[in-house]
């Protein structure tokens, strides 16, 4: 079993269901790194996020188990790169907003 736990998400938004065997997000390129694998999409085991474009997910939804608006949680492929695409983190403890800390690097990659 792992020591850690994952920490860091991405939170997403259903924003069509065109197709009943699939989603679209609002979580794309624009909002993660995917260089090191798409997202995982935390606590469910039944829907599956497989691609992306610049600002929409593609989520593979078999069972038709999601609905418009509906939110996941997504645990980012690779955090470093993902993390330089915000501003800030926004600390959550207890389902509460907790903190927010700035991302005093964002963008300044070589």
């Amino acid at each position: 079993m792992n020591a850690f736990e994952n920490s860091l998400f991405i939170q997403t938004t259903i924003m069509s269901k065109a197709k009943s065997d699939q989603a679209i997000c609002d979580a794309g390129l624009k909002s993660q790194s995917v260089d090191s694998g798409m997202p995982v999409i935390q606590g469910r085991t039944d829907v599956e996020y497989i691609r992306c474009s610049d600002e929409h997910g593609i989520i593979r939804d078999p069972s038709n188990a999601l609905r418009l608006n509906d939110k996941l949680m997504l645990i980012p492929g690779h955090c470093d790169p993902t993390v330089n695409l915000y501003d800030w983190y926004v600390c959550i403890r207890n389902g509460r907003v907790d903190e927010l800390w700035p991302v005093t690097a964002r963008g300044r990659t070589a």
